[in-house]
């Protein structure tokens, strides 16, 4: 009897070695994996509320802007062949009309010899084409006088010189800047089709994680990587809606998943993915999902037992949980596939500057992998090494770090002087220094004693 009972257990076992053995697929892959699962959801909003988000259809203007020709300063209206010959010494004289309102000049038809008030932003009289400055002309009673010739367009913004109606103005896939929403409001167009930006669910794993600040580690570890991840993610514009730290038991990580599900388009587990004994997290959402689209590790270095599914229309994506291999999967297959949910494609998309290796970089590990690798940047030589003598676990080469660049696959040695490009991470790197320019309003020949931006 306790034959049986000892051989079933070891079965049980070897089962739940058998599910956590890693299977490791391309990035691409990955990612192909988790969206086929998953769609976009696209919704109508009002453009007031638009900005940062991700049009999901071209939109064009439905009018003219502007709408009629327009002044471009305070001044008066005229036809520019009444100024033909005009100097300082013979001025044109024309007679101002009174009783135009220059908020509706556009309905008068302006004569030879008149001029009529107008101000800046509003239309000109029909017939009018051009506009002298208020300040450049001389005004005697019911006449002004205009010491030079205009020419026609003058001082004049023609109707539909910004916009005209049927024009472009954000293509689908376009994000909604502020620039682009007061576009779109001055355009007249009340109501945009949107991507509907995709809810996140953070949830750590690990009987030792405590939410309180502490360094007592031998039984407790603060935690901090949900603070990282959630951090980022809102560098990126995404909004986390649940947070969830769990103890390494397979019922409550499957409850956990199943209780986020229902809040975010997006769960993401951090830690318990390894093949130690508590390590559950993966063998516990097979075993309760079962899901049919997953891949079980990825061929990046740090963070390759990230791990992933779909259920429900949903992804779950598993992150491994020492820091540096937690950003990696991050970077690699979480924000590809939230962007893919916003109505982005689906790649790795970051800032990045070009900077000079000092030295030989070797690369003798995870061949077949993509390596991450954090570098430093010498800001005297304007130089950049590898940070290297530290684990996967440690933190200091993520804060000490300038950017990240990308080792491809079979790439074992970058010579010094090679040319790379550092990838900047918002949230964890800030931007050089020397590739900022500054924007230089004083003059040197003449600096004004205060200046008010």
């Amino acid at each position: 009897m306790h034959y049986h009972l000892a051989m079933e257990a070891a079965l049980i076992v070897q089962e739940e070695l058998k599910n956590k053995l890693y299977k490791y697929v391309d990035l691409r892959e990955a990612v192909e994996t988790l969206i086929k699962g998953v769609d976009p959801v696209i919704e109508g909003i009002d453009v007031r509320t638009a900005a940062w988000h991700i049009v999901a259809e071209d939109l064009y203007s439905p009018v003219n802007r502007p709408p009629f020709n327009i002044a471009h300063v305070d001044g008066y209206a005229l036809m520019s062949v009444d100024t033909t010959g005009a100097s300082s010494r013979k001025p044109a004289v024309l007679r101002v009309v009174e009783g135009v309102n220059p908020k509706e000049a556009h309905k008068y038809f302006i004569k030879r010899g008149e001029a009529v008030l107008v101000e800046t932003g509003y239309p000109i009289p029909m017939n009018a084409d051009a506009v002298v400055r208020i300040e450049g002309v001389r005004r005697i009673n019911d006449e002004v006088f205009i010491y030079r010739e205009l020419r026609a367009g003058e001082e004049v913004l023609k109707a539909g010189s910004d916009y005209r109606a049927g024009d472009l103005v954000a293509s689908k896939g376009t994000l909604i800047t502020p620039a682009i929403q007061k576009t779109l409001i001055d355009l007249g167009v009340s109501s945009v089709n949107v991507y509907k930006p995709p809810k996140v669910a953070l949830i750590t794993v690990g009987s030792e994680v405590v939410s309180e600040v502490t360094v007592d580690y031998l039984s407790k570890l603060p935690n901090s990587s949900m603070y990282l991840v959630k951090g980022i993610l809102e560098a990126h514009g995404y909004k986390v809606v649940f947070e969830s730290t769990i103890p390494d038991e397979p019922s409550e990580i499957a409850s956990s998943i199943s209780k986020a599900l229902k809040e975010a388009e997006v769960v993401i587990t951090i830690g318990g993915l390894s093949m130690g004994p508590r390590d559950y997290t993966w063998t516990s959402v097979v075993r309760a999902f079962k899901p049919r689209e997953l891949f079980r590790g990825v061929k990046i270095h740090p963070g390759r037992t990230t791990s992933g599914f779909t259920y429900s229309g949903r992804a779950v994506i598993n992150l491994p949980g020492l820091p540096q291999s937690t950003l990696a999967g991050l970077l690699t297959v979480a924000l590809p596939t939230l962007r893919y949910l916003r109505g982005l494609e689906p790649q790795v998309k970051l800032p990045y500057f070009i900077v000079k290796l000092s030295r030989d970089e070797e690369f003798r590990d995870y061949t077949g992998f993509y390596r991450l690798r954090f570098i430093e940047v010498d800001d005297i030589q304007g130089t950049a090494r590898v940070i290297r003598g530290y684990g996967t676990y440690h933190l200091v080469p993520i804060v000490k770090s300038s950017g990240l660049i990308v080792v491809n696959p079979s790439v074992t040695l970058l010579n010094a002087n090679t040319y790379v490009k550092a990838f900047i991470v918002p949230g964890v790197h800030k931007y050089p220094e020397g590739e900022l320019m500054e924007l230089n309003i004083n003059s040197q020949a003449a600096k004004p004693r205060s200046l008010l931006l």
